[in-house]
């Protein structure tokens, strides 16, 4: 077999949280061609499957039955399609995401630049729709390929067959282990790229463009295109406000923020005036959660070995010594919380793997 099984491999060690028990089998995927046999293996194993790609949006739990865990590894980044307006990118699963965003504004191409500095890998883009100041994935999405562990078929799915919604996608809802995505392939402009709207971030340019003007007239900086300004802008602003996973474990931000009903909005405005609100169309209003938990008092708190980051209340830390038990107890305590004083359930974001 091309596909080489490790048995009892302790997850955790791949995983950002630093949480995991032991895979029973455990494999590295570096070329799909080897899917096929993975298939006819798992079969003969009678286990069931669990994708993992960098393991930054996981939970595993400590112990687990027995599974054969893939580790996506698959490398390699082509322009399948190209004019004077647009560039068609096939992006391996593989591929860590920001390295795919580093290769895009290199090449002055426009879309995926506010999306600098998300841990994880390429493959885990359209699962998540991952999004940041107010940009998503599935903006720039124009097809997903997957392999069908069942069927055995590989598979070209449409921005509009993967349903993307908030932090959602059609990929959450097929069975465990039954899909496994082997590259993405984005659609980015050569246009310049829209400014992110929100406030911090064109103020934060503003400065960073002052600054490189300076250098600029001091002959100590070549001049930088709007990608490379938003891209560095972006990044310095992400890990002022969130802990580097391999200097503190974490997973991003731990829950969804809460979208609600405009009615539901004004009632809490009138009870909550300093809440902050954003209207994501006529129906629909996008509350942070990261306030909600900071006005229940949440912010920095610590419980044991897990607890909330002391500079955004959105993100659960654990000191690398944690049970993912004790990481469970901590956010049921934060969702009841909230859930008293709003009246809103807490939605967890990232996947939690237990089966």
């Amino acid at each position: 077999m091309a596909l080489f099984l490790e048995k009892n491999v302790l997850l955790r060690d791949f995983t950002t949280l630093k949480l995991g028990g032991n895979s029973l089998y455990f494999s590295r995927l570096q070329n799909t061609q080897d899917l096929p046999e993975l298939k006819e293996k798992l079969k003969e194993l009678n286990v069931p499957l669990f994708i993992l790609g960098g393991g930054s949006n996981v939970v595993v739990k400590d112990v687990l039955p027995e599974i054969c865990t893939l580790k996506i590894e698959n490398k390699g980044i082509h322009i399948i399609e190209e004019n004077e307006d647009f560039a068609i990118i096939e992006v391996a699963s593989g591929e860590v995401w920001d390295d795919f965003v580093e290769y895009a504004v290199i090449h002055n191409l426009s879309g995926v630049e506010a999306l600098s500095a998300i841990p994880g890998t390429v493959g885990a883009s359209p699962i998540q729709n991952i999004g940041a100041y107010g940009k998503e994935v599935s903006e720039v999405i124009h097809e997903v390929e997957i392999f069908d562990m069942v069927t055995g078929k590989v598979i070209m799915m449409t921005n509009e067959e993967c349903q993307f919604s908030y932090r959602d996608s059609v990929f959450k809802r097929f069975e465990k282990g039954r899909v496994l995505i082997t590259s993405v392939r984005y659609k980015l402009t050569k246009r310049q790229p829209i400014m992110p709207t929100y406030t911090g971030v064109q103020e934060a340019i503003q400065k960073f463009e002052l600054s490189l003007i300076e250098q600029e007239r001091s002959g100590n900086l070549s001049a930088m295109s709007l990608q490379q300004k938003i891209r560095n802008v972006i990044t310095d602003i992400r890990w002022s406000k969130l802990p580097k996973p391999q200097v503190i474990p974490n997973v991003g931000s731990f829950f969804k923020n809460c979208l609600v009903e405009i009615n539901v909005a004004e009632v809490l405005k009138n009870a909550y005036p300093n809440i902050p609100l954003f209207y994501i169309d006529e129906k629909t209003v996008k509350i942070p959660t990261g306030w909600l938990i900071e006005q229940v008092g949440l912010k920095g708190y610590q419980r044991g070995n897990v607890g909330v980051y002391e500079k955004n209340a959105l993100v659960l830390t654990s000191n690398g010594n944690a049970q993912t038990d004790e990481l469970f107890t901590l956010s049921d305590y934060i969702k009841d919380r909230v859930k008293k004083e709003f009246g809103l359930d807490l939605e967890i974001e990232p996947e939690i793997f237990y089966l």
